[in-house]
């Protein structure tokens, strides 16, 4: 297993292993890139605005009445939408007057259930997708840094070096200025001094 979920120290993340084909799974918590946020409020700053998270009475659900009120085919009352911890309504009775027709579609609550937890975990996909596509044309792997702000980090470098890849419209005059691997920087002044890394160097610094 890798680091527990939930643990502040670490990256939140678990190492599911394979042992057939050798293999090792990694699950991480999107926290990691996107920061401390809101499902909702991820897919409205990642995605565009045709996605929207459905609006489901979690609180009302415990481990004693869960089967209970599952197996019902009628739909949610207003009232089960009133968060207990918030003191309000998390939908409008209009937005609920849509989602009782919505709920039509359904044999029961349970289906429903079903569908939300499908539903959240697809438009998950998409603001991640955008990441990964958003770094991937400047050469950053998102999978490989901890967070947004690390990979703006690796950007910043790599658009100093390269400062035509983040410039479409870029002419070969331009893309002469990137940095040449290849090219010789040793210094033309014959006189100075080449710097040597010495232990003693090394234990002062």
């Amino acid at each position: 297993m890798g680091v527990p979920i939930g643990d502040l120290n670490n990256s939140k993340s678990i190492t599911v292993p394979y042992k057939k084909f050798h293999m090792k799974f990694q699950f991480i918590d999107a926290e990691n890139l996107f920061g401390p946020m809101t499902l909702k409020a991820c897919v409205k700053d990642y995605e565009d605005q045709s996605e929207h998270k459905d609006v489901f009475p979690y609180e009302i659900i415990n481990q004693m009445n869960w089967k209970e009120v599952l197996v019902k085919i009628d739909s949610f009352e207003y009232e089960d939408f009133k968060s207990q911890l918030k003191g309000s309504f998390s939908l409008t009775k209009d937005k609920y007057d849509q989602n009782f027709v919505y709920f039509k579609r359904f044999n029961n609550r349970l289906d429903y259930v079903k569908y939300n937890i499908i539903k959240d975990t697809e438009i998950m996909v998409k603001p991640l997708m955008n990441l990964i596509d958003t770094f991937e044309q400047f050469n950053i792997d998102i999978l490989h840094y901890i967070s947004i702000a690390s990979c703006a980090y690796a950007t910043k470098h790599y658009s100093t070096y390269f400062p035509s890849k983040f410039n479409l419209q870029a002419d070969k005059k331009q893309q002469q200025e990137d940095f040449d691997i290849n090219a010789d920087c040793t210094n033309p002044n014959t006189y100075a001094k080449p710097f040597l890394l010495t232990k003693l160097y090394w234990k002062i610094k």
